[in-house]
């Protein structure tokens, strides 16, 4: 199993867990807030990546930070447990992903869909708006944008929704065009051999 994949399995658990709990104690719009408040911090402060990945601090210097974050942010006993037992696990890294996987459960929660859109440049509040009400009356019903940007993608658009993917990147099309010219290409050292064979 890859990094990334093992990565997601426990940001899944982990967040599984404080999900059920907040819903068992009614505390599910206060982790709504909370996810939003973490996850502000975790795209504007650049120091978050340094922190959670970092090998150099003991787990009760983790554990002590992120308890100061959480009471600075105002971030409620719900997600502040959830990031507490991350900490003392050693599992800091898996954080942002912990915080995906509340978005999406939330989302669903509230009958939403969570659509992850991924862009080879910055789309504008009026293009994402758009997309947004496209998407919207593709599915029936509200949807949640999770925009990224990959500028790998030279341009166009990547759209996950549950199982269903659409790529419109233009390097999804080169790297077609390329399979197909080495298909043709292929298919012309054949027809050249069997001609020089005959």
């Amino acid at each position: 199993m890859s990094s990334k994949a093992e990565t997601t399995r426990i940001a899944k658990r982990y967040a599984r867990a404080g999900f059920l709990w907040a819903e068992e104690n009614k505390k599910l719009p206060a982790l709504e807030k909370d996810i939003a408040v973490f996850a502000e911090i975790l795209e504007t402060v650049p120091e978050m990546a340094v922190l959670l990945e970092t090998p150099l601090m003991s787990r009760a210097e983790q554990e002590k930070t992120m308890a100061e974050l959480c009471k600075k942010a105002k971030i409620s006993d719900v997600l502040s447990r959830i990031i507490g037992i991350a900490a003392e696990n050693r599992r800091l890294n898996c954080l942002p992903s912990i915080i995906s996987a509340l978005q999406v459960m939330v989302a669903e929660y509230k009958g939403e869909l969570t659509v992850e859109i991924v862009s080879a440049a910055e789309l504008t509040a009026q293009q994402t708006k758009k997309i947004s009400e496209i998407l919207k009356k593709q599915f029936g019903r509200a949807v949640e944008l999770r925009v990224t940007q990959d500028p790998e993608l030279i341009g166009g658009l990547v759209i996950r929704a549950g199982s269903l993917m659409i790529d419109g990147s233009v390097r999804t099309q080169l790297n077609k065009l390329t399979r197909v010219l080495k298909n043709s290409d292929v298919v012309y050292e054949q027809e050249k051999t069997m001609k020089e064979v005959a």
